[in-house]
C-alpha cells in the first residue's frame, strides 16, 4: 500500500512540472523500525555532535518502518542544496527498534543511546547508495561511517 501511496504521490507530482527529490528509507530487518533525522530542525544539534538531543522534538521523525517496506522523504529542493546549509558536509540518520521506542524513556533511550544504527552520510555517500537508506547495512554500505560499525 505504501508502494502504491508513493508512485501515486511520484505521478501527481511529476504532472505539476515540479521536480521531486527523494531519498527510500528501506527496512530489511525482520522488525519495525524507526528512522529519525538530525536535519533540518537544529543546526546546533548537528554532526559532529551525534548525542541524542535532550528533547526528541529535535529530530525529523518518520515513525515505524514495518519489515521488508520502505518510506520515502524528499521534497522540491535537491538534497545537494539542502547539504549546502548545514554547518559540516555530514547528516547523522538515525535507526531505532520501534519496540525499544514504545517502552522506555527519551531520557533512557538517550543516556543508554539505544540506537539500532547511525549513519553519518556526506552528500556524495547518498548519492553513492542512489538515494536510498537501509537497514540494517548492505555490504555496499561498509565502508560509509555508521554507529555501531558496519559488520558483516
Amino acid at each position: 500500500m505504501k508502494t502504491f501511496i508513493y508512485l501515486i504521490t511520484c505521478l501527481l507530482v511529476s504532472q505539476c512540472g515540479e521536480t521531486f527529490y527523494m531519498i527510500r528509507i528501506l527496512n530489511n530487518s525482520e522488525h519495525k523500525v524507526s528512522f529519525f533525522s538530525a536535519f533540518p530542525h537544529s543546526y546546533l544539534h548537528a554532526y559532529p555532535d551525534t548525542t541524542l538531543h535532550k528533547e526528541n522534538d529535535v529530530f525529523v521523525s518518520f515513525g515505524d518502518i514495518l519489515p521488508s517496506t520502505g518510506t520515502s522523504t524528499g521534497g522540491s529542493r535537491s538534497w545537494e542544496s539542502k547539504f549546502e546549509e548545514i554547518p559540516s558536509d555530514t547528516l547523522s540518520f538515525y535507526f531505532f527498534h520501534s519496540d525499544t521506542l514504545a517502552k522506555y524513556t527519551w531520557e533512557e533511550v538517550r543516556t543508554d543511546y539505544m540506537v539500532l544504527k547511525r549513519y553519518d552520510l556526506s552528500i556524495e555517500d547518498i548519492q553513492m547508495l542512489d538515494y536510498e537508506i537501509t537497514y540494517p547495512p548492505t555490504e555496499v554500505m561498509k565502508d560509509i561511517q555508521m554507529y555501531p560499525p558496519y559488520n558483516k
